[in-house]
């Protein structure tokens, strides 16, 4: 357990073995340390990919997007756009603003250690910096990014242990929604018809696997527990979900030492089934997706995919950063 995790717990009581092409995926990854590219094994005991399966692992049925609430959930583009930039006003935190939030790259998956912000081009496994985190004066030495997420509509929003942010996903700067009523190490937007709803959820994880729906409203952040991963797992930093697809997430099992990938039910955050394990990383703290792959991100700097039908590991790199959280848009 490290300095973070242990943090938490006192605080509270990234792919595929084939890419698109037919020449393979590319794992240039800057700045980098040690890339560790295709079957290549980790560490002294190796790097074993898993196969395990769950049972209700299997994709599921497409699904089309509905309308939500505002700020902390999204509406339907026909409610307008009157600053333009591609956001409906209902879901935009600066609704009168052309030049905030900022929308996420097409074909990528966004990841981040405490203090920067990464994209991971889901095509050619290239890794990028953003940036720094710029966070407003006052919080520049004090906020530590626990995890981030990304709605239907590209906004990128973030946790630190406090407050609740929203972030430019092309230059790192953040502004400041609300002050959490507790803390978080995992963060997902559930889309509202992967829970019958309606509405977007915006969706914290406790470190104990409490799985919060999180509304904002004047600056002050409230968390309603729906559920927990369920007895014998707690949170190992993140969740993701997808429209059509599902949603999963990174869990530490009692007696167990490698991570779990499991399959979470979206209206509860209850487990239904295993998808795979990450044998040698036990720190899986940066979780997303993209079709039938998921990409982890440890705190050890490794970065692999997950198969999500058959459970299967591929590493893909070894970098010098500590991931500390990972996102994708909730409807790709």
């Amino acid at each position: 357990m490290t300095w973070r995790r242990a943090w938490l717990a006192a605080a509270m009581t990234v792919i595929a073995a084939c890419a698109e092409s037919s020449e393979g995926g590319r794992a240039d990854v800057a700045p980098v340390a040690d890339v560790v590219v295709g079957d290549a094994q980790f560490g002294d005991g190796g790097f074993v990919p898993s196969d395990v399966v769950g049972a209700d692992s299997a994709v599921g049925p497409d699904v089309a997007a509905d309308s939500v609430d505002a700020l902390a959930e999204t509406t339907p583009p026909e409610t307008g756009d009157r600053d333009n930039d591609g956001v409906p006003d209902a879901a935009d935190p600066f609704p009168d603003d052309g030049t905030r939030p900022g929308i996420a790259l097409d074909l990528t998956v966004y990841a981040h250690t405490e203090d920067t912000l990464f994209t991971m081009n889901v095509k050619t496994y290239f890794v990028d910096p953003v940036g720094a985190f710029d966070f407003p004066p006052g919080f520049e030495t004090s906020e530590q990014m626990t995890d981030i997420a990304i709605d239907r509509w590209g906004v990128l929003w973030g946790v630190s242990f406090d407050r609740l942010w929203v972030c430019h996903p092309q230059t790192a700067e953040c502004w400041r929604m609300g002050e959490l009523p507790d803390s978080f190490n995992g963060l997902t937007w559930v889309p509202g018809a992967a829970i019958s709803a309606g509405s977007d959820m915006l969706i914290g994880v406790a470190n104990d696997g409490g799985w919060f729906r999180l509304s904002v409203s004047g600056g002050l952040v409230s968390a309603t527990k729906l559920g927990s991963y369920g007895p014998n797992f707690t949170s190992s930093g993140d969740a993701f979900s997808i429209e059509g697809i599902g949603t999963f997430a990174s869990v530490n099992e009692t007696l167990k030492t490698d991570d779990r990938i499991v399959r979470i039910d979206p209206k509860t955050g209850g487990t239904l089934a295993l998808v795979g394990t990450t044998p040698g990383l036990f720190e899986l703290w940066g979780l997303a997706g993209w079709t039938e792959r998921i990409f982890g991100f440890d705190a050890s700097g490794a970065i692999v995919v997950i198969g999500l039908l058959d459970g299967k590991v591929t590493p893909v790199a070894k970098t010098e950063h500590e991931w500390w959280g990972a996102g994708v848009r909730s409807r790709l």
